[in-house]
């Protein structure tokens, strides 16, 4: 992956939008992988209660940080479907007296919150993606008014224009 990241930028190429979900997706199997791993040494249904159910937030959270909403929401999409499907392949397979094991909704609203926490990451990115954007228009029609007036008109009565005119 490095290799393909260092070339595209040597080329001056942007990497295609399913590098970004592919990636997205082998991250958030991270947490699925360990749940898997710990449910062999420990009873699954701890194994799903467990802490690393925490590691899924991390990775929607994190998503969020490529300002792409779309992305969020593939994230906690993926993260509940594989979190679900989780629980029901332990619940269909373990015969465990425990009665937490025989609720799937507990398992199930644990899905529904991460599928949740991904659309709120998402909604979340896309506020950010948008004043950034603002900003960077604003910026540039400033930057553009004093080039255009800077030139004929003191810099104090340009500043002032500015400033009413943004206002």
């Amino acid at each position: 992956v490095r290799l393909i990241i260092k070339k595209s930028m040597k080329t001056g190429k942007q990497l295609p939008s399913i590098t970004s979900y592919i990636n997205v997706f082998i991250e958030i199997s991270v947490p699925s992988a360990a749940i898997i791993i710990l449910s062999l040494h420990i009873e699954p249904v701890t194994a799903l209660v467990s802490p690393l159910l925490l590691l899924y937030f991390l990775f929607i959270i994190l998503s969020s940080l490529e300002l792409d909403p779309r992305l969020s929401f593939f994230t906690g999409f993926i993260a509940a479907v594989e979190y679900i499907l989780i629980s029901f392949y332990y619940i269909t397979v373990t015969d465990s007296t425990d009665p937490i094991l025989g609720l799937p909704v507990a398992f199930v609203a644990r899905g529904g919150i991460l599928l949740v926490s991904g659309i709120i990451a998402g909604i979340v990115s896309y506020q950010i993606r948008k004043r950034i954007l603002t900003t960077f228009r604003i910026i540039n029609e400033r930057n553009e008014l004093e080039k255009t007036f800077g030139q004929q008109v003191s810099k104090e009565i340009v500043e002032e224009f500015i400033r009413n005119n943004m206002k």
